[in-house]
């Protein structure tokens, strides 16, 4: 029989999404294979050296959401766009979860990531079909207003045509 702890260890290692544990102090102290694949880590060993709450390539407010997970015990659920310092650029949702009863604070967090850049791609496609739409929509109806003049005028002129003597 497979082991709990050996069980886990192959869930973390295979996973489809990234995972990473965050000590109290916002040291990274894992990072899965998926994760690491996600922003473009050349490997756990380098992601090790980051901390979450100084990272200049973590938006502000996924610092900040790191900092109250670990200091509040806060989990929060995020989105970003993430640019890494080797020149990936990942669409990311972010699950921060943290690791304590409420007599350990501050406490670790386990942050669970899914790359949603397919999703956010998908959303840009259908906003801008919207506007393209809308802009159809508004020629259309400028085109009718138009001919509904232009009806008018040549009405007007080919009456005109007939009362004037020529």
């Amino acid at each position: 029989m497979v082991d709990l702890v050996e069980g886990l260890r192959a869930v973390y290692e295979n996973s489809r999404l990234g995972v990473m544990l965050v000590g109290n102090d916002g040291q990274v102290l894992s990072a899965n294979p998926r994760l690491l694949e996600m922003i473009g880590s050349p490997g756990e060993e380098v992601t090790k050296i980051f901390n979450v709450f100084s990272l200049p390539t973590l938006d502000s407010d996924v610092r900040l959401a790191f900092r109250q997970a670990v200091s509040q015990g806060k989990p929060s659920n995020l989105r970003t766009t993430y640019r890494s310092m080797h020149g990936t650029q990942s669409n990311l949702a972010m699950e921060l979860i943290p690791l304590a009863d409420s007599k350990t604070m501050p406490c670790q967090v386990v942050a669970v990531f899914s790359d949603v850049s397919e999703l956010v791609a998908s959303e840009e496609k259908y906003h801008r079909a919207g506007k393209m739409e809308t802009l159809s929509l508004l020629t259309a109806g400028f085109s009718h207003d138009l001919n509904n003049i232009f009806g008018a005028v040549v009405g007007y002129s080919s009456m005109l045509a007939h009362v004037v003597p020529g």
